[in-house]
């Protein structure tokens, strides 16, 4: 069982709903105030997890191509949106995005060669890649995107949490909890950032249920500070780069800012 599979069915309670940065993030859209019917826009969501932010995408009127390398996030995605227009989900990452996607664009109105009106990809999904592997990712895929359309790339701000953890070696996030509401368990989600330094680090979950571990795991994880990932989307030809400290109009401030977001057009 993956990484994430394990806890998929409780995500969504860890995790919940963001609709005011899925409005957002319609709003970078190139089609964003304008009627677009369906199978006439190109939108990719990248690590998409159970699927909430996709769904929202598509319900502000955006056909939408959801993607997650790990099956059992996608299984979840498809059981929670099942029967929702605009909306598709495919076992899909980083590396792997090109083929789903041209099988995607090429049943739709705008056929295989349409460009993308906005990709995202958020939630920390970057980090699970190396250097080299990130500025592969940017390489392929900013020849992909429309003219003037974006790609918002977000992690937690590592510039921060470096800076917080790298002489102790750990960072912990602050816990999450979900109270037990009728035969749903009450939830604690536990993460630290373990064997922290600029090369990597280690990334530790834990998931109770009622004061019970359901889940406990690690993955590898890269640091990737926001000034590196810009230059990374400048070598892949990027022309304008710009920074959010989350998913709104607040300025990206290395010092204190939580999220880390990226706004890429070329």
């Amino acid at each position: 069982m993956g990484f994430w599979s394990a806890f998929a069915q409780h995500y969504e309670r860890v995790f919940p709903p963001r609709p005011q940065a899925v409005e957002w993030l319609a709003g970078l859209s190139n089609l964003a105030g304008r009627e677009a019917g369906p199978g006439s826009s190109c939108v990719l969501d990248l690590g998409c997890g159970t699927g909430h932010d996709a769904a929202g995408l598509a319900a502000s009127g955006l056909d939408v191509l959801a993607m997650d390398l790990d099956s059992g996030m996608v299984d979840e995605a498809r059981r929670l949106h099942e029967g929702k227009p605009r909306l598709c989900f495919e076992v899909a990452g980083l590396a792997d995005f090109v083929a789903p996607l041209q099988r995607w664009a090429a049943a739709s109105a705008r056929g295989e060669d349409a460009g993308l009106d906005l990709a995202v990809c958020i939630g920390n999904v970057v980090a699970h890649l190396s250097k080299a592997e990130l500025a592969a990712f940017l390489a392929e895929l900013r020849p992909r995107l429309t003219k003037g359309s974006a790609l918002v790339l977000q992690t937690v701000n590592f510039d921060r949490i470096l800076a917080a953890g790298n002489g102790a070696g750990r960072f912990d996030f602050p816990v999450l909890e979900d109270p037990a509401r009728g035969d749903l368990p009450a939830l604690r989600f536990e993460r630290s950032y373990e064997q922290l330094s600029e090369g990597g680090c280690e990334f530790h979950t834990r998931l109770l249920a009622d004061g019970e571990s359901i889940f406990e795991g690690s993955t590898p994880m890269v640091p990737h500070r926001a000034g590196a990932v810009d230059r990374l989307a400048e070598e892949a030809g990027f022309t304008s780069i710009e920074r959010r400290g989350g998913f709104g109009p607040a300025p990206f401030d290395p010092a204190t800012s939580g999220p880390a977001v990226a706004i890429l057009r070329s």
